[in-house]
């Protein structure tokens, strides 16, 4: 059988994408999921962009944590993968991999003055990721979106309310927005290569419709998607200090899609808004209500390419 070229889910915060994942890795012919491999990297290892004073940031520097070494070791496990006759699928977070100059052009300081480039990218071309080109060019790329007024009040309700992130911490920002999706499918899409982009509140609206477009896009038999599953441990942690159970454990913890039997419709800006004044105060609610408004461009954008 020849080998597939491996599915790449390129995700953003509070979009559902974990559970996309979840659903793919139910298909005979994929793989597990190969999640946050370049996490650590941007996170926990030497050449992190991430302020040492951000809650996403450890506080222990894992020196071994290169983007090098990260994406040696996802060459390790894709070949393991595609060895074992699966199509490898991969999860992270685009700003994961970003390259710093573009996280700079748009948020001018935020980040630490690190320039990491793994052996095969070409700095200052038009790849918007530290990835090597060969390898962008040889994967099924999928982005994965959802409503900014929701995505921005779950970003709030984990990173606020659960982590206790200080209002300031640049992981917020760089969490609220879509520019990192449409400048990597605009990346994609002038290469001309395919991308799948979900919204993932439309997945579970119409979770079996959209599961077997993008199987299509894949090159799978979409009607062998699993919709129920046995609950599973959680994997072991990367770094203790990352906190995957808290994106995690719920789905995890899950037999299959939930829903509501109502359809998911986006929640009105202005109710959120008082919400997080009641929660947050005026200036914070404010500035989420920019997050949105700054985000709904990007999001309609790549909304009119979305798998429908």
């Amino acid at each position: 059988m020849e080998k597939q070229r491996p599915i790449f889910i390129f995700s953003h915060p509070r979009t559902r994408s974990n559970l996309l994942a979840h659903i793919l890795a139910t298909h005979p012919d994929i793989g597990d999921v190969i999640i946050y491999p370049f996490r650590a990297a941007n996170s926990a290892g030497p050449e992190r962009r991430l302020p040492n004073g951000s809650i996403f940031a450890t506080k222990e520097v894992a020196v071994r944590d290169t983007f090098q070494r990260c994406y040696e070791e996802l060459q390790g496990k894709l070949k393991e993968t595609q060895d074992r006759g699966f199509i490898p699928l991969i999860k992270d977070h685009i700003f994961n991999s970003l390259s710093t100059s573009v996280i700079d052009s748009q948020f001018p300081g935020s980040m630490n003055d690190v320039h990491p480039v793994i052996s095969g990218n070409t700095p200052g071309g038009p790849n918007p990721t530290v990835l090597p080109d060969t390898f962008l060019a040889n994967i099924t790329p999928i982005i994965v979106i959802r409503h900014p007024t929701t995505m921005v009040a779950s970003t709030a309700k984990v990173m606020l309310r659960e982590f206790g992130a200080d209002r300031d911490d640049p992981g917020i920002s760089l969490s609220c927005t879509y520019k990192w999706s449409r400048v990597l499918f605009d990346f994609f899409r002038g290469a001309g290569q395919a991308v799948g982009v979900v919204d993932g509140d439309e997945m579970v609206n119409d979770t079996e419709g959209v599961m077997i477009k993008l199987c299509g896009l894949i090159g799978v038999d979409g009607s062998l998607i699993q919709y129920e599953w046995k609950p599973k441990a959680l994997c072991t942690p990367m770094n203790e200090e990352m906190n995957e159970h808290v994106y995690l454990k719920a789905l995890y913890e899950s037999t299959g899609i939930i829903r509501d039997k109502q359809k998911i419709e986006p929640p009105v800006l202005e109710d959120e808004v008082q919400k997080w004044t009641v929660e947050w105060g005026e200036d914070m609610a404010e500035r989420l209500k920019g997050f949105v408004e700054d985000a709904t461009a990007d999001y309609d954008y790549l909304f009119q390419f979305r798998l429908q």
